[in-house]
């Protein structure tokens, strides 16, 4: 990364966090002894770590919005009837993610192709975090778009927001449905352009 022509200009996120880069090459030399795996066999390797990446996005992160966020939020609270149903079926999603997590996880271990089931785990993952934000941001009410120290909304706004962007790292929401239209269910390419 520090080699001449490599550019690295940090994006900043909506929650004013830069955690990722764009990064540009410019004529940037590779020495033989950094080559990861075979020569012209590079696409193999992308989607082995793509895989992994979409395993450890599957997985829970103080940064995203949980189960354990959801129950800290509803302990004490006064909920109505429609808002604790709410609260069972979220928890109840966000364990059957844990066990498909679980599942992948157990799989990469054995050295099997988690290509699919990562990118399945990886979109209900970050799709039920988003749901369990909004959800503790609705229950808020205005309190929910006002940030403030030591409060349950403090985190939560921070988690909404920062949940938007888990639909493009990692692979896009789209490049998900691809890969699990392709390859678990079958279905043709998309047409070249």
């Amino acid at each position: 990364m520090s080699s001449d022509g490599v550019d690295v200009r940090p994006l900043r996120e909506m929650t004013g966090s830069a955690l990722f880069n764009e990064v540009f090459f410019d004529d940037v030399f590779i020495p033989d002894a950094y080559v990861v795996g075979e020569v012209d066999r590079g696409w193999e390797v992308t989607r082995t770590t793509l895989g992994s990446e979409r395993v450890m996005r599957s997985q829970k992160t103080e940064a995203y919005a949980n189960d354990g966020d959801l129950l800290r939020f509803t302990q004490g609270r006064e909920l109505s009837a429609v808002a604790r149903h709410q609260v069972g079926e979220l928890i109840a999603e966000s364990q059957a993610v844990d066990v498909m997590g679980a599942r992948v996880v157990l799989q990469q271990l054995t050295g099997a192709d988690t290509s699919t089931t990562s990118s399945a785990g990886k979109l209900l993952a970050m799709g039920i975090s988003q749901k369990i934000a909004e959800f503790i941001v609705a229950e808020l009410g205005v309190a929910g778009t006002v940030a403030v120290s030591g409060e349950p909304s403090d985190h939560a706004v921070e988690q909404l927001l920062a949940g938007r962007a888990t639909t493009i790292y990692g692979g896009t929401t789209e490049v998900q449905l691809s890969v699990i239209g392709e390859r678990m269910l079958g279905l043709p390419r998309d047409a070249e352009a």
